[in-house]
């Protein structure tokens, strides 16, 4: 039979056994609420991520309609009133008629139209241009930016340079132009 362990060995053994749980329960409980810390930041970091990307479709719609009013922008002649819009136009042609060698010999403002969102500038000129400048001219006014289109164009000889050759040194260049710009909120 075994004997009754004594006040001193059971005092032993009690400290023993407070020893080994302090010893291994400690270290094992320190390492639980780490882990515990790391999972905690490891949702709030991926509670981040989710928010982020819940708003990415909102910011994609965001960028995009920024880029297409920049495009719009971009297409449509600037300007506060149709006057001014028209102004604008004028520079613009005048600018492209003199990098191509020719001058404007008068332009005229026509009636604006409006339609929906969009007020539609139309200028008539009068334009004298080398015979080799009027393709750049033409093609300048229909591809730049903001865009302008012909609508009618009648051209003729205005000078020649030798009567024998028969070709013109000068055209004189009939043009109908139009360009858009955004109506103003009334």
């Amino acid at each position: 039979m075994s004997a009754p362990l004594t006040g001193r060995w059971r005092a032993a053994v009690i400290v023993g056994i407070a020893l080994i749980i302090i010893i291994v329960a400690v270290p094992i409980v320190g390492a639980f609420l780490a882990q515990q810390a790391e999972a905690d930041q490891a949702l709030a970091l991926l509670e981040g991520y989710r928010t982020r990307i819940a708003s990415e479709a909102s910011l994609r719609a965001a960028a995009g309609a920024a880029a297409r009013q920049e495009a719009d922008a971009n297409m449509m002649v600037a300007g506060a009133s149709p006057s001014l819009a028209a102004a604008a136009v004028q520079n613009r042609v005048l600018d492209i008629v003199q990098r191509h060698g020719g001058q404007v010999r008068s332009s005229q403002v026509l009636a604006s139209k409006a339609a929906k969102d969009l007020v539609r500038i139309a200028l008539q000129y009068e334009v004298s241009l080398p015979a080799g400048g009027l393709m750049g001219a033409t093609y300048e006014l229909e591809t730049g930016k903001p865009f302008l289109f012909i609508d009618a164009a009648e051209i003729r000889p205005e000078l020649y340079r030798d009567a024998s050759a028969g070709a013109p040194a000068t055209l004189h260049v009939s043009w109908t132009v139009h360009a858009y710009q955004k109506a103003s909120a009334p």
